[in-house]
């Protein structure tokens, strides 16, 4: 079972409107304030309300301040990091702004440790990004999946002069998301949603299954005639298989040795493929060689590639689109002879994460037969009860 989020961001969206949605939906507005009291942020308040947008009752939410200290990459990222939060919390965030820093620092051709952030440093980024994932957090959030998103076809007008609505930053940032164009002359989705919903959400081809169990409204604080400007979410449990596309890469090599295929696989894997694979075939005039199979996302697919060519000095790469069905999952963590153990628990098998078991085996002394073994008989004992 895995417990979703589903977000409609087709008029776009904001920090505020996504963090505004979940708080809609129920999470816990002080337990959140309280946590991102516990960052070096100086003085602030989170001022949270309830509005009306044609005529559908949503929240609203703004950030009270007086700080315009610009930050770091670096400096933002040691702030999370030394934060008490669970660690899906931070990993979350960190992504985030990481994400923003390596495409502010290509715009910009700086590195990525000299990036200064003005808009998304300041605090009121700061406390709707950090706190939508406290959020997610909080409301046990697994997955996060969002309709096309938003974006304007109309200009703005900036102290550079008339610009696109979508800024530079927020382009490269919704690079491989499927987007549906409005005919606004202003900003209707911001580089700090179109982060949050990059990194983390998915979009599909196909419907994600989700029994609702709550649902939340997050508004802008524009207030057009022609439509309510909110964000919604729906969440709840999904036991359905999802259905996504991937992309499949193939090439075909005869000059590597096996070493140097092992180093490729890994460093694919290590990268961000999805998985990788070499297969033996017997080319013409009886030459061995391999064709390599790798699996990445749509998003991923241009680094993926370059990398593959790069390892293996293929000249050439076959790309395929491909759809794939993906079983609910869920990861719980036990303690097996004292060690930390993390299961993955899906329809029809209960495994444990094979990193996990040589680490308590080494630590104990004890074969992986014997910790997994154990790992089992604990998950039933628990199951039964």
């Amino acid at each position: 079972m895995s417990r979703i989020a589903w977000f409609n961001v087709e008029h776009g969206a904001a920090g505020d409107m996504l963090l505004g949605a979940l708080l809609d939906a129920g999470a816990p507005l002080e337990r959140i304030t309280q946590d991102l009291g516990t960052l070096d942020l100086g003085s602030w308040k989170l001022e949270v309300d309830h509005t009306l947008r044609a005529g559908v009752r949503a929240t609203t939410l703004s950030v009270r301040h007086q700080d315009q200290t610009p930050r770091t990459w670096s400096t933002i990222d040691t702030m999370l990091r030394d934060t008490p939060w669970p660690e899906r919390v931070i990993a979350r965030s960190r992504e985030v702004f990481a994400r923003i820093a390596t495409v502010e620092a290509s715009i910009h051709g700086v590195r990525v440790d000299e990036v200064h952030f003005h808009e998304v440093g300041a605090i009121d980024s700061i406390v709707d990004t950090v706190g939508f994932m406290l959020a997610l957090e909080y409301l046990d959030i697994d997955d996060l999946w969002s309709s096309p998103i938003g974006i304007s076809s109309g200009t703005v007008q900036t102290e550079h002069g008339i610009l696109p609505a979508v800024a530079p930053a927020t382009a490269v940032l919704l690079q491989d998301m499927v987007v549906n164009v409005r005919h606004q002359n202003r900003e209707i989705i911001t580089p700090t949603a179109a982060a949050i919903l990059s990194c983390l959400s998915r979009q599909s081809l196909d419907a994600v299954s989700i029994k609702v169990e709550t649902t939340g409204m997050g508004a802008g604080t524009w207030n057009p005639e022609t439509h309510p400007n909110v964000v919604q979410v729906l969440i709840g449990d999904t036991e359905s298989d999802t259905t996504e596309m991937i992309c499949v890469l193939e090439t075909v090599v005869d000059d590597v040795t096996g070493e140097h295929l092992g180093h490729v696989l890994s460093e694919l894997i290590t990268a961000e493929a999805l998985d990788a694979w070499a297969s033996p075939i017997t080319m013409k005039k009886g030459r061995p060689s391999h064709e390599i199979t790798v699996l990445c996302t749509p998003s991923d697919l241009p680094n993926v590639e370059a990398l593959l060519l790069k390892l293996t000095g293929s000249l050439g790469v076959r790309r395929s689109l491909q759809p794939r069905v993906i079983q609910s999952r869920r990861f719980i963590e036990i303690s097996v002879f004292g060690h930390r153990l993390t299961l993955k628990i899906g329809p029809s098998r209960v495994k444990p994460e094979f990193e996990d078991l040589v680490a308590v085996a080494r630590a104990t002394g004890r074969t992986l037969y014997e910790v997994e073994a154990e790992a089992l008989a604990i998950w039933r004992n628990q199951s039964q009860h």
